[in-house]
């Protein structure tokens, strides 16, 4: 059917405003009989970062979206990655088949994306970029918002968990010391679950300082000494409700691994 000149001109609108969006259809893929399912993002444009929020965040700059791209509807699960991977550096391997994967390095999500990628002939596996990942999860949104959090997150103030006393050297912890299973909580606008909350989430950048220069498709440095984790988790690190802003940033080196740290995927067509 021909588009109208009008749907044209809408879609086009929609583009340029930022408006984005993600479609209703559905998308998965089978690997390894796990089921990998995906949200379609359509481009658009956002203003990145915040300027409330902490150093990292600064400046906020108008950021591009050029193309389509498909988000990772959940988190990868211990069994997702089990079905994957040899060994699972979980402490938590065997209580939830749902969780979220965590304790893995940049590293081993970037093994276990080639790994995937090796299994489809027709997608090709990644982390999202840091600009993805938080255009996808503002979903519209132009604030730094909290007032609904409680509804799509799992995170400090809701999970009954808490360090028992953080000044204090080594990890002791108190409550139920776990992320809750992969969408439990209501998805987010664009109809993605949990990228605020449960655990956090490498992304693909080294860490580097914003600009206020306005980008395209910004894939970060092309080397770097740490690299961007997104999202905040279940766990408090000490800035409560700031780590599960939509522009928070956080960053260690490639071999770090945390016990409520994991990662989702993007698919791209070979």
């Amino acid at each position: 059917m021909k588009k109208s000149p009008l749907l044209a001109v809408l879609a086009a609108a929609c583009v340029l405003t930022g408006l984005g969006g993600a479609t209703s259809q559905a998308a998965a893929s089978i690997i390894k009989g796990q089921r990998f399912e995906f949200v379609r993002i359509r481009p658009g444009r956002f203003l990145m970062g915040s300027d409330t929020g902490g150093e990292r965040e600064r400046p906020v700059h108008r950021v591009t979206i050029s193309n389509a791209f498909e988000l990772g509807k959940y988190e990868i699960t211990m069994e997702q990655w089990d079905a994957v991977m040899e060994q699972n550096p979980s402490q938590r391997k065997g209580k939830g088949k749902n969780l979220p994967v965590d304790s893995v390095t940049w590293e081993e999500t970037q093994e276990f994306a080639r790994r995937l990628s090796q299994q489809d002939q027709r997608f090709h596996y990644r982390l999202p970029t840091e600009a993805e990942w938080e255009y996808a999860c503002r979903a519209g949104r132009k604030k730094d918002f909290l007032r609904d959090i409680d509804t799509t997150a799992f995170w400090s103030g809701n999970s009954g968990t808490a360090w028992k006393n953080l000044n204090q050297p080594g990890e002791v912890l108190e409550g139920p010391k776990m992320p809750t299973s992969v969408g439990s909580k209501k998805p987010n606008a664009w109809g993605v679950h949990d990228l605020q909350g449960n655990v956090w989430e490498w992304v693909q950048d080294w860490y580097a300082p914003y600009s206020d220069a306005a980008s395209a498709d910004p894939r970060g440095l092309e080397s770097g000494s740490t690299k961007v984790f997104r999202g905040g988790s279940w766990l408090n690190w000490g800035l409560d409700k700031a780590e599960v802003q939509p522009s928070y940033r956080d960053h260690r080196k490639t071999a770090f691994r945390h016990t409520d740290l994991g990662f989702r995927l993007v698919r791209m067509p070979k």
